[in-house]
């Protein structure tokens, strides 16, 4: 499959879950106000954070190990399946437990959002597995439908407590953890003829999971938590769920950047992952140049109309997200091209590399965020956010250009050539 289908098969959905996923914010943000919406923010980052910790790197080791020894799909799918569900199952316990216990942090939740909360560690961690499968024939198409159906299924329930008059925040949480069951029972669904339980898991491919897993799981760790660590910060230093709200709706529309990115991006680690090491840098500018064309072009777009966004999609109410929304599509921009490179190292076996640079950049955005939230609240978390993200894509190039020779002209100016070919569909995804 040419890489120009296999992207136009991924974001043709994600084009429609966007749209769908903007219902879903609009009916939410209106139904429960700044403090409803920071509440609701607060846990969706807490449990992704949570779910990418929990994961262990496992589903991507898996989808490594997959495209390196195709013959041993099977078996590696089988060990990595019994390990994220005994992991799973575990940290849903625990972050039900910790979610309602302290409550003067995440705010109140009844007893079916706790039971919600439990059930979406293993449902998260199995969803990420199954997709990977899929990945691993370039089944894009799937994907598409699997996101799609999610969406819907949320926006479905969202609208009638809405329509209703009855939208909490409860409701609100359990419409995510659905939306997280969807993802996992229709992938369950599309690769059932493909998987085998019938060789149990060995400690032996076990432990190659795990080694690989822990490699991997840094860069996404640590990208996560850049992502969320402004909201969990606003939360604790400003104690205000009215704050964490407007940010929270700024950061979403800001991250509209990233949504085509988090689809295309396991794409381009399945892809780099089978690359001939005299393939990498050329195929690796072209991807960049489109990445860089792309996210500079939706940063000056969010930019320039951030307050008719604002009051379009939320109402007048969340006018004071519109400056927050402005810094942080530029730190968004970079994080879109920032994610390219880490996809880069990741395939090619030396995620630990781009770890090592996200953990200095999170760890100058925790700083600066606990010296200016205090001082400018939700605008100083906005201007942190960004500057770390600004210093994460200079160290990326940095490495990048030492690692694999690549040109910055090249990775930055999308030539003339390279629209012919997408046009044309002739930038392979095979060997």
């Amino acid at each position: 499959m040419s890489l120009l289908r296999a992207v136009l098969a991924v974001n043709s959905g994600t084009a429609v879950c966007a749209v769908l996923g903007i219902a879903q914010t609009i009916l939410i943000s209106r139904g429960l106000g700044p403090e409803g919406v920071g509440q609701y923010a607060l846990a969706v980052s807490v449990l992704s954070l949570g779910a990418t910790i929990c994961a262990f790197g496992i589903p991507v080791s898996f989808l490594y190990h997959a495209r390196k020894e195709p013959d041993q799909r099977n078996a590696h799918f089988t060990n990595a399946f019994w390990i994220l569900a005994v992991i799973g199952i575990g940290s849903g316990v625990v972050a039900a437990l910790m979610m309602t216990r302290c409550s003067a942090y995440f705010g109140a939740y009844g007893a079916w959002a706790s039971c919600a909360i439990a059930l979406y560690m293993p449902l998260a961690l199995e969803r990420l597995l199954f997709r990977n499968f899929l990945l691993t024939d370039l089944s894009c198409g799937w994907l598409a439908t699997i996101e799609i159906g999610a969406a819907t299924g949320a926006l479905l329930l969202i609208g009638a407590a809405w329509g209703l008059s009855f939208l909490t925040v409860d409701l609100a949480l359990g419409a995510f953890v659905l939306a997280t069951a969807i993802r996992t029972g229709l992938g369950l669904l599309f690769i059932r003829n493909y998987i085998r339980f019938s060789n149990p898991p060995t400690i032996h491919n076990m432990k190659r999971l795990a080694v690989m897993g822990r490699r991997q799981l840094w860069p996404d760790l640590v990208l996560m938590l850049n992502e969320q660590i402004g909201i969990l910060l606003l939360k604790h230093l400003s104690e205000d769920f009215g704050e964490v709200g407007y940010f929270s709706r700024a950061a979403s529309v800001a991250q509209l950047l990233t949504l085509a990115s988090q689809a295309v991006m396991p794409v381009l680690f399945s892809r780099w992952a089978g690359l001939r090491p005299e393939d990498v840098r050329s195929h690796a500018e072209k991807v960049l140049r489109f990445a860089t064309t792309f996210s500079l072009l939706l940063s000056v777009m969010i930019m320039l109309g951030a307050e008719w966004i604002v009051i379009l999609l939320y109402g007048k109410g969340f006018l004071p997200a519109v400056v927050p929304m402005r810094i942080l599509s530029a730190g968004t921009a970079c994080a879109l091209i920032s994610r390219t490179l880490l996809q880069l190292l990741g395939g090619r076996g030396i995620p630990e590399k781009g770890s090592y640079v996200m953990v200095i950049g999170t760890l100058i955005t925790a700083l600066a965020s606990i010296v200016l939230i205090p001082a400018w609240g939700m605008m100083g978390c906005a201007v942190a956010n960004a500057g770390g993200q600004l210093l994460i894509l200079a160290l990326l190039v940095c490495l990048g250009i030492r690692t694999y020779q690549l040109s910055l002209k090249d990775c930055t100016i999308i030539k003339r050539r390279d629209l012919f070919l997408l046009l044309n569909g002739r930038v392979r995804m095979g060997n």
